[in-house]
């Protein structure tokens, strides 16, 4: 992007800006103004609009606005940090500093710097940026010995291990999230990689490097206040990936009970340190679980012998209709052989996908069958259940056993996250159905996802192709009816357009009349996308609406005084022109054209895109 020199002037507050980023967004998009990672930049008036790129390739559109006196008004970034936090970014700031020529090169600059030899570049750096430089290659240099030295702990911690290596890659690891950088999963999955295979391997220093990690990460100091706006989800489910090898640990390591209550206590003197730092640390309550009860206690040997018992812990969640702690039991028990033993735990802990896979690869399809049909699956896990059978070859067992539970859940008054289960399960009857010719079980669930969810005009459609067209006349009141009572507007509108219902379709998609203030928008909007679909289907057969529509449409969306919403405006007022053109009317569009244009004569940007499509002089 072209830079002129000399040196423009500042139209807005600099300064003020830059309080507003804050650090460490600020230098960094001065380092992105140096690189030229600034690609366009148009500036009109007490606006500046702007594409900056990324550190990962990624675009995003910034917009800056001020007042007479220079006063910011508008900072806006396409980036998740300003869409989902809120908050002012690098790309703001690299933006601004182009606008206003700080810190950046000339092109004759740049290609001068382009030819400079590496020794002259280094000699005109001054001592503190050397020394900065130093620590970044020092720094990336260290980096990557660490991650080898996790690479051969995993292999030979005999010779390999290291606490400080561990702590070292917890500090990286989070130093990294709350940057939201990419390289937090790498390291992520380095760490735990190395305490999976320690553990794997059943190393006597598995527990030291757990121990050395879970303290790292609890050394962290206020991590958990400010790392919720920037990268808590990593540092979140690196905690919880970390309980649950915890718990793996206390299941498989060979422990005598002295061992297992010293490392109990261990664990519950970190819990307490984490709830102090206001980490709920799930996956480590289930780890301390785990530790008291091993596999000695009573409810535990019980279960695994197949015997009927309560839990001997109060669920966390009850509604769960299986639990993690109980699915890792089943998972350490299959990997030891213990296959039997696994199946009476499935059986009896309720883990009912698990119970019925053991069955299916036991080839105990009878068995599969009546368990599978007296269980009191839910929806979602009945699903499952269809779709483990269907691809192993059992079809109409799959069909048959996704329809009972159907049936059976599918007209029970549901809160909505079961009825989305329900809906799921009758949305897979609908599709394999028709594979197997059941036209009748098809055309059921169909008619279920259009009375008792919010169907889409692709579900309309679908549903109205099971019929016959003399069938479809008898049965298309009741799908429509379905739609107005169930559908968005936008799908049941074109669901009355479709079956040729135009003029209660055109009625949907009308502006109401003084549709126009900022406070509108969001009806704006909706208006637009209505018209948008609508259009193809009224185009041709009715210009006189679609002319009056657009029109309106157009100056509805200048009637926001948003000047983004200008270049939708123009569109539409090139829709409406078709129209007149149409009906002949070519000076009347021109007439209103020219009302508008005097109306809105003071909105620069407008008259720019007007000028641009050659409407205006």
């Amino acid at each position: 992007m072209p830079t002129s020199s000399p040196k423009p002037s500042c139209p807005f507050d600099l300064a003020e800006l830059q309080s507003l980023v804050g650090e460490p967004y600020w230098s960094r998009g001065r380092q992105y103004a140096k690189q030229g990672n600034v690609q366009t930049l148009h500036l009109e008036g007490r606006e500046l609009d702007a594409t900056v790129q990324g550190s990962h390739g990624n675009v995003y559109s910034v917009r800056i606005a001020w007042d007479d006196q220079g006063q910011l008004t508008t900072l806006q970034c396409t980036c998740s940090m300003y869409m989902e936090w809120g908050l002012y970014c690098e790309h703001i700031a690299a933006a601004a500093l182009v606008a206003c020529g700080e810190g950046v090169l000339s092109e004759a600059q740049k290609d001068a710097l382009a030819q400079m030899p590496r020794r002259e570049l280094l000699g005109r750096l001054s001592a503190a940026d050397l020394r900065e430089l130093w620590q970044q290659l020092a720094l990336a240099a260290s980096e990557f010995d660490d991650l080898l030295r996790l690479r051969f702990m995993a292999k030979d911690a005999t010779n390999y291990f290291s606490r400080s290596v561990l702590a070292q890659a917890v500090d990286t690891f989070v130093h990294y999230a709350l940057e939201r950088d990419p390289l937090a999963g790498v390291w992520s999955w380095a760490i735990h990689r190395t305490l999976r295979e320690l553990l794997r391997q059943g190393h006597p220093r598995s527990l030291e490097a757990l121990a050395t990690v879970t303290d790292a990460l609890l050394a962290i100091p206020d991590w958990y206040r400010y790392g919720y706006v920037q990268g808590q989800d990593s540092v979140l489910h690196f905690a919880e990936e970390l309980g649950w090898i915890w718990a793996r640990a206390m299941l498989t390591l060979p422990l005598t009970q002295e061992e297992r209550r010293k490392w109990t206590r261990w664990l519950k003197q970190r819990k307490q340190i984490a709830e102090q730092g206001s980490l709920d640390w799930y996956s480590l309550e289930r780890a301390i679980e785990a530790a008291e009860e091993g596999w000695d206690a009573e409810p535990i040997r019980r279960a695994l012998a197949g015997e009927a018992t309560g839990r001997p812990t109060a669920r966390r969640f009850p509604w769960t209709h299986d639990d993690e702690l109980d699915r890792l039991r089943f998972e350490i028990l299959l990997e030891q052989g213990r296959r039997k033993e696994a199946e009476n735990w499935a059986r009896v802990r309720n883990l009912y996908i698990p119970y019925l896979r053991l069955l299916l690869e036991d080839g105990r399809l009878d068995e599969l069958m009546q368990a599978a049909r007296d269980l009191p699956l839910p929806a979602s896990q009945a699903l499952d259940a269809a779709k483990m059978l269907w691809e192993a070859g059992h079809r109409a067992e799959a069909l048959d056993l996704a329809v009972t539970h159907w049936r059976k859940i599918g007209t029970a008054k549901a809160k909505l996250d079961v009825l989305w289960g329900i809906a799921e399960l009758a949305r897979w009857i609908w599709d394999h159905a028709s594979i197997l010719g059941r036209e009748d079980l098809a055309r059921d669930a169909a008619a279920w996802i259009l009375q008792h969810t919010r169907p889409s005009l692709d579900d309309y459609q679908a549903y109205r192709s099971l019929f016959s067209a003399a069938d479809w006349l008898r049965q298309r009141e009741q799908a429509l009816a379905w739609m107005r009572a169930n559908a968005s507007l936008r799908d049941t509108m074109l669901a009355l357009a479709e079956e040729g219902l135009l003029a209660e379709a055109m009625r949907m998609a009308e502006i109401p009349e003084g549709t126009h203030a900022e406070s509108a928008e969001w009806e704006i909007h909706k208006r637009e996308e209505l018209m948008r679909h609508l259009l193809p289907y009224v185009q041709e057969e009715h210009p006189e609406w679609v002319a009056k529509q657009a029109w309106a449409l157009a100056e509805a969306l200048i009637g926001t005084a948003n000047s983004a919403y200008y270049e939708l405006a123009v569109r539409w007022l090139a829709e409406a022109r078709r129209a007149y053109a149409r009906l002949g009317r070519e000076a009347e569009w021109q007439a209103r054209l020219d009302d508008l244009v005097q109306r809105h004569r003071r909105k620069r940007s407008l008259k720019r895109l007007l000028r641009e499509r050659g409407w205006i002089a």
